[in-house]
């Protein structure tokens, strides 16, 4: 049995209950940390310091100092609101020619025995 549930953010239709699909445990957890880095301060109703708004990012032109005040509000928002994870780190692959900005989340997972170690990656880009 799940551990953690939370409804799927695609809103994927369960084709037995014909009911929203849930994430579970690790699915769950990743879905919340995208979350985490997507929201910006202010988005979420009476949490003004929930998120850290990467979507910030797209119209600066970031240096290391950037880069470290990012990475610092990922982290921050990681230990304050996600209990299940333990952050790792975060790298970014910087704009290339085609402005796209690649983040890589590293934590591990303490819901089981073993700590699981995880990675997500996030992109900002164009969409034109």
């Amino acid at each position: 049995m799940a551990k953690y549930t939370d409804i799927n953010i695609n809103f994927t239709k369960n084709d037995f209950t014909h009911d929203v699909k849930m994430a579970k445990d690790l699915d769950a957890i990743r879905q919340s940390i995208i979350n985490l880095c997507l929201y910006g301060p202010n988005d979420k109703p009476f949490k003004p310091y929930y998120g850290a708004g990467i979507y910030d990012l797209l119209f600066e032109n970031l240096d290391n100092d950037g880069y470290i005040v990012v990475s610092s509000k990922i982290k921050q928002n990681f230990q304050t609101y996600e209990p299940r994870a333990k952050y790792e780190s975060v790298t970014f692959k910087g704009p290339g020619d085609t402005n796209d900005l690649q983040i890589y989340i590293k934590y591990t997972v303490l819901i089981e025995d073993t700590p699981t170690p995880q990675t997500i990656s996030l992109s900002l880009g164009r969409i034109r």
